[in-house]
């Protein structure tokens, strides 16, 4: 009997291109620009960059950043399996990709992004760069003041389809001193001040160096020391480019059993978390979404428990370091990193990752071809572009 003829299996190319390539790696794509032209073009293209994007949202990974104990200025990647609550790898990225004799600062990641500073010690930047690690292509910005930074942020509106760097930098002259704040625009390539009310010495007070984003908007935790323990959220809009007072209605039995308190983004939403002294323990607040009023409401997410070291009856063993998509605790334990459900796990037992230094901040990271030198258009040639 003869052999039958073969038939070839065509896979069409719509198929291809909207539902099999964008679900690989950026590694394995980039290689994929060398099968022939029209490939190269098509993952050259933004429509592209996006598509793929949307696949490697449900994967992301958590950027980290270290300070003090000599290990200033390290970036590291942290992949877990959200289904077990595993980590998996802990990886340092190689940041120094320019000459520079200054530290890397995290400030924030988008979409693949990341944004990063480059200071001296006393915060005055040398220059600002937005990196996408996964294909190793980066831009560098001149910073448009050389005051101290006292406030920075980094995100994407969809509105707009912009990507923007937010500097709030804070100037002394004998008695007197100023806060200058400017936003960056990916799109348009330049420096725009921004007018702002008076914000009673919060926004350059006590608080968080980097904001933290979600939907249209930078929330920063600030605070007032040397006196009432006053806390603040201060909200940056991305769209319109105002500054705002997010007010904080949380039931509490006495303010000043908060030792400190921080934002973070649990499920895309605005949140809280204040440690407690008089019980030790951490309160998760939750920011729901605004009504017709404009009011806030707020809501209670959890409570966890943690213990205090033998020599200090102030520092915690356990550090909230930064939430999942879905909803699982990222905290340092002693000399650990674990993942876990605070509401089902106990952290003392939970499995994790050893790991010996400070990590501040902690940022949700994951793999795109979003270009940091035109991510609004079709990219054939890459170059570094200065600022």
């Amino acid at each position: 009997m003869k052999n039958q003829p073969t038939q070839s299996l065509i896979i069409p190319d719509d198929l291809i291109f909207e539902h099999i390539l964008p679900r690989f790696p950026v590694k394995s794509l980039i290689g994929f620009k060398s099968v022939c032209k029209t490939w190269y073009n098509l993952i050259s293209t933004i429509e592209f960059a996006k598509s793929q994007l949307q696949f490697s949202s449900s994967s992301p990974n958590f950027m980290i950043s270290t300070f003090c104990s000599g290990r200033d200025g390290e970036l590291y990647l942290l992949s877990y399996d959200e289904h077990n609550g595993n980590l998996k790898e802990l990886v340092q990225l190689d940041t120094q990709f320019t000459n520079t004799m200054g530290k890397a600062n995290l400030v924030g990641c988008c979409n693949g992004l990341v944004c990063l500073f480059f200071d001296d010690d006393a915060y005055c930047i040398e220059y600002f760069t937005v990196w996408n690690p996964a294909t190793h292509k980066h831009r560098r910005i001149r910073p448009p003041s050389r005051e101290r930074l006292c406030k920075c942020g980094f995100g994407y509106t969809i509105a707009l389809d912009d990507y923007k760097i937010v500097a709030a930098f804070f100037s002394y002259g004998g008695d007197e001193s100023s806060t200058q704040i400017w936003v960056f625009s990916l799109q348009i390539g330049k420096w725009k001040q921004i007018d702002f009310p008076e914000d009673d010495g919060f926004f350059t007070a006590g608080g968080i160096l980097n904001g933290y984003f979600a939907g249209n908007s930078l929330y920063w935790a600030v605070y007032k020391s040397g006196g009432p323990f006053e806390k603040r959220i201060v909200c940056f809009d991305l769209v319109y480019e105002q500054l705002r007072e997010i007010p904080i209605h949380v039931t509490v039995s006495s303010s000043s059993s908060y030792l400190d308190f921080n934002c973070f983004v649990i499920k895309g939403c605005l949140s809280l978390h204040f440690r407690r002294g008089d019980d030790n323990s951490y309160d998760v607040w939750v920011m729901k979404q605004q009504d017709d009023c404009n009011v806030n409401t707020w809501e209670k997410l959890l409570s966890m428990s943690y213990t205090v070291g033998h020599t200090d009856t102030y520092i915690p063993d356990t550090y909230i370091l930064a939430f999942s998509p879905t909803g699982k605790c990222l905290v340092q334990h002693r000399q650990q990193l674990k993942l876990v459900d605070p509401s089902l796990e106990d952290v003392e037992h939970a499995q994790g990752i050893d790991f010996d230094g400070f990590l501040y901040p902690v940022k949700w990271h994951v793999e795109s071809l979003i270009s940091p030198i035109s991510p609004f258009k079709t990219v054939q040639l890459y170059w570094h572009a200065w600022i």
